[in-house]
């Protein structure tokens, strides 16, 4: 965030704080707190003391006898997806800035959270004018998703447009699989997945780069065209069949090559790296479950026709109870899924919620969803399920 920014943040802030004098004193204390520690050192991923003071201004606004808490950048995030992890959020958020300018426009990538463990992450990024004020998305600033003619390079990447006005900026992900996105105020967070089965032919995350892209019309075009011209042929593995001696619509694809020729591509438009926290997740058996529990995110695995558990519970260090159950809706009478798709739910975890999943004809299944919060770093968790409890 630059100083003109700075400076319109502090501007409305002070010019239109409304509100009683608790909720001044809370957006007084977030300023100082955060100034007072502007000057310590910090960890790779704690936001800079500055950057913190920054983003930290917010404004209490009664509209309609409702009153809000405005906020932009990190705070925006945080409170988005981690409700009550303010400390915790330092410990995972790797703060950033990256600045495109579209026309009359910009967009400025702030951060992003990457837990390893559980394969799941999320991107930051907010949008302003050219006089540095925020522009939320309405009729004039929209997101679409992104035209690329779809090839084997193409296969674990995703790309969105952003009309601002009459100009047009990009968004392209490499290395990534499920994507979700919520756009906020003048925020937009992608969440992405890289759930995998981890072990042959099904690895397709071998190379391990994540990257993105933020580009204007042109230079997308151009990555477009760059995309387009690279040899596909290179990336299959076709098996004969000695018999006949013919070769069979039989083949593989080697994904690691595919990224890394890829990756060749990209590295001509200034690619902005993801960095990934490293936290040691808590691996527990449920019955015939296996939940890896990350600081964002729970994975589970279990094949559906072995299926003994339709809902549980966490259990965190303070007591707090959060739900997991499988929606209704996709299942039967007889408790069967009436979808292709596993539909779990987890409570208190509503407008914010994203879940990926892999599975087989087997009934196989490994699917995440986020917590709604962020656990800490030593936090032991206990799981209950059909009346037994598990850790």
């Amino acid at each position: 965030m630059n100083e003109k920014q700075l400076s319109w943040n502090y501007k409305v802030s002070m010019d239109t704080i409304r509100g009683t004098d608790e909720e001044k004193a809370r957006a007084t204390g977030l300023f100082d707190r955060e100034r007072s520690s502007a000057g310590k050192t910090v960890s790779r991923h704690r936001i800079p003391g500055i950057a913190a003071a920054a983003i930290v201004l917010a404004c209490v606004i009664t509209m309609g006898g409702v009153t809000v808490w405005a906020m932009t950048g990190s705070f925006a995030f945080r409170d988005f997806f981690f409700k009550n992890s303010e400390k915790e959020f330092e410990d995972v958020y790797s703060n950033a800035y990256k600045e495109l300018l579209i026309g009359e426009h910009k967009i400025i990538y702030e951060g992003s959270v990457y837990d390893e463990a559980v394969g799941q992450g999320a991107l930051n990024l907010s949008f302003w004018d050219a006089q540095g004020q925020p522009e939320e998305f309405g009729d004039n600033v929209r997101l679409l998703t992104a035209n690329i003619e779809p090839c084997e390079y193409t296969t674990l990447t995703a790309a969105f447009c952003f009309q601002l006005g009459a100009d047009e900026g990009y968004l392209f992900l490499n290395g990534i699989d499920e994507v979700s996105t919520f756009p906020s105020g003048n925020n937009l967070f992608v969440t992405f997945s890289r759930l995998d089965w981890d072990k042959p032919p099904f690895d397709r995350f071998e190379y391990k780069d994540m990257q993105f892209l933020l580009l204007d019309r042109d230079a997308y075009q151009s990555l477009k065209n760059d995309i387009a011209a690279l040899d596909e042929d290179k990336l299959f593995s076709w098996e004969q069949d000695n018999e006949k001696g013919t070769q069979e619509n039989n083949f593989s694809i080697d994904y690691r090559l595919a990224q890394s020729e890829l990756a060749n591509v990209l590295s001509k438009y200034d690619p902005q790296s993801i960095e990934s926290i490293q936290f040691p997740p808590q691996v527990i058996r449920v019955e015939n479950f296996n939940l890896t529990v990350g600081r964002t995110n729970l994975v589970m695995e279990y094949n559906e026709k072995e299926r003994t558990i339709d809902s549980f519970a966490m259990i965190r260090e303070d007591g707090t109870r959060i739900g997991f159950r499988l929606d209704e809706r996709y299942i039967d009478s007889a408790g069967n899924p009436t979808d292709t798709r596993i539909h779990w739910i987890v409570d208190g975890v509503e407008k914010n919620g994203f879940s990926a999943g892999v599975g087989n004809l087997n009934g196989d299944i490994k699917i995440s969803l986020n917590l709604g919060f962020i656990l800490g770093s030593n936090e032991r968790i206990t799981i209950e399920a059909n009346g037994n409890t598990y850790q």
